[in-house]
């Protein structure tokens, strides 16, 4: 079914795995195929992955799965590759780039380091980053906490509609918080959330992306961009400055998260013991 090229670079890539825990992805296209279309091939030591596991995860990402064929080599003892073609909604125009986003979000996904939730599929909706992604998913942990009513496939939606809010969005904060960004770019950055705003046509997607953007107003300090990547997000909040929050609210707020916890930390005033 493949060239030789292909099932000699298939053999590299299961020789980079060492345990049945380990996955590798490869996202290719074929002759014919057309700008809706990608191959994905899933490597893993051991048994074979269950479509009941890898379908919700492409869904996720807004594939849509058309088929899939599983090899198994020697029986399974070499290892197993899985043979996905999937269709998405808008076209990939350049190839490259869309794998850069998606193959390392796709790869940690289904190694369980990121969670299996609809934000993925702002990854290839609106350009961003696993982590970019992984911020919006955290930030609307919070929200819900909070007490905003709507729900996570409300607030994906809201943002897959609006690409250049949601990538705004990132924008703001990496210009408030990341020691790289330009010390004067937090103003262009806010402008260019305006002006996403300006062409938002509904009434929901306005607020849901507000709150968003008044989340990231009330960031003090955060610890997402420190060397080596934390295990566990977090984010410390000026309360006062977050609409809506029940009253009597606390001065400060530390929001904690990842995919195994999350948590609150709460301080009362400048001098307070507890939490």
């Amino acid at each position: 079914d493949f060239p030789p090229e292909e099932g000699a670079e298939d053999i590299l890539r299961l020789t980079e795995l060492s345990t049945p825990a380990d996955r590798h992805v490869a996202i290719t296209r074929r002759p014919g195929d057309g700008p809706h279309v990608v191959r994905v091939k899933i490597f893993r030591l051991g048994e074979i992955i269950p479509l009941s596991e890898s379908v919700p995860i492409f869904e996720n990402f807004g594939f849509k799965v058309i088929e899939e064929v599983p090899y198994d080599l020697a029986g399974g003892e070499i290892g197993w590759i899985h043979d996905f073609r999937l269709e998405l909604a808008t076209p990939i125009e350049d190839l490259a780039p869309f794998c850069a986003l998606v193959r390392p979000a796709l790869t940690d996904v289904l190694a369980g380091v990121q969670e299996n939730d609809g934000f993925n599929a702002l990854i290839p909706a609106c350009g961003l980053t696993a982590e970019e992604a992984n911020w919006l998913r955290a930030w609307f942990r919070y929200l819900r906490q909070t007490g905003a009513s709507y729900g996570l496939q409300t607030a994906v939606d809201a943002m897959k509609r609006n690409p250049e809010a949601a990538r705004a969005l990132i924008g703001m904060f990496r210009a408030l918080h990341d020691p790289a960004a330009p010390k004067k770019g937090r103003e262009a950055k806010e402008e260019a959330f305006t002006d996403a705003l300006a062409q938002v046509q509904s009434i929901d997607d306005d607020r849901i992306l507000r709150l968003f953007r008044d989340l990231v107003e009330a960031m003090l300090r955060t610890n997402a961009f420190v060397p080596g990547k934390p295990d566990a997000l977090a984010f410390k909040l000026e309360c006062a400055r977050i609409p809506g929050l029940p009253k009597p609210h606390p001065w400060r707020e530390i929001w904690v998260y990842s995919p195994r916890v999350e948590g609150i930390h709460l301080r009362g005033s400048r001098v307070a013991r507890g939490g």
